[in-house]
């Protein structure tokens, strides 16, 4: 397996993949419906002046580009992007989007000083994503997807851990 691992499930006929960079894990993240052609990606910057930490936004043209660490949110079967247009924003900062088919959001928490969990919900069918890393080691991610039919019961209908 190359420096990027690429783990592929399946869940409702819905596949969701990961994408870790495993030279730089803490940078790197893109969970993709692969039905629907639609992909959220994240990037974590650092700010030198303000001493800050910014999550990034990046909608790209084509496919993601694993090696720039490129991001995109797409709806492939309409051609159209998702609002984003290079956003960022900070730690507990909630960031809203839509397409013409997709609804979704991006909600951080922290836990242990580190950025842990993505809540990305869609609304045709009903899917809600939460990506969490439950390890303190930057360096050693353990990512955890969760699935549910409902975002606010708190079942779990699927676990996922990227080895």
């Amino acid at each position: 397996m190359d420096s990027h691992a690429q783990l592929f499930y399946a869940l409702k006929k819905d596949p969701v993949r990961l994408i870790v960079n495993q030279q730089h894990p803490e940078l790197v993240v893109v969970l993709s419906d692969a039905k629907e052609g639609t992909a959220v990606g994240v990037e974590k910057r650092h700010s030198p002046s303000t001493n800050q930490e910014k999550w990034n936004i990046h909608p790209v043209s084509s496919a993601v580009d694993q090696h720039e660490s490129r991001f995109y949110i797409q709806n492939k079967s309409t051609g159209t992007y998702a609002n984003v247009e290079n956003k960022s924003f900070d730690v507990n900062q909630e960031v809203v989007g839509s397409s013409e088919k997709v609804a979704w959001f991006i909600k951080q928490s922290q836990r242990e000083g580190l950025i842990s969990a993505y809540h990305i919900s869609h609304n045709e069918n009903g899917l809600f994503w939460s990506l969490e890393n439950s390890s303190s080691n930057s360096k050693e991610p353990n990512w955890v997807i969760k699935l549910s039919n409902d975002k606010d019961s708190g079942k779990c209908d699927w676990l996922l851990k990227s080895e």
